[in-house]
């Protein structure tokens, strides 16, 4: 790579500039308000997770842009992502752990 060309959509001019890398930002507001009124979220409206990437609501997990972790970059989301279904996977064992032992004491 030696540039990129870019269009000024107000002038509609093209320019070029000069550069050996390029690294792509595609957003910065998160898409949460599914979760709005849910889950606990921050100013900027970023789930807020712990380091097991549950929310306030128990058994509801969030990875990757829509957090408040930092650094937002597709590996650290993908990984995030695992983490979490990791974590939501040992979660439902344990509810069903308890379901039945409950379910077995009451017989």
């Amino acid at each position: 790579m030696t540039g990129i060309h870019v269009l000024d959509k107000t002038t509609n001019e093209t320019r070029t500039i000069k550069a050996d890398g390029l690294f792509i930002e595609i957003g910065t507001v998160p898409n949460s308000n599914l979760v709005k009124g849910l889950v606990d979220m921050d100013q900027q409206g970023q789930i807020i997770t712990d380091r097991n990437q549950m929310t306030s609501l128990p058994g509801l997990f969030a990875a990757g842009d829509v957090t408040d972790q930092p650094h937002k970059q597709i590996i650290i989301s993908a990984a995030e992502g695992a983490k979490a279904a990791l974590q939501a996977h040992t979660y439902l064992n344990h509810q069903t752990k308890e379901a039945h032992h409950a379910t077995t004491l009451e017989r």
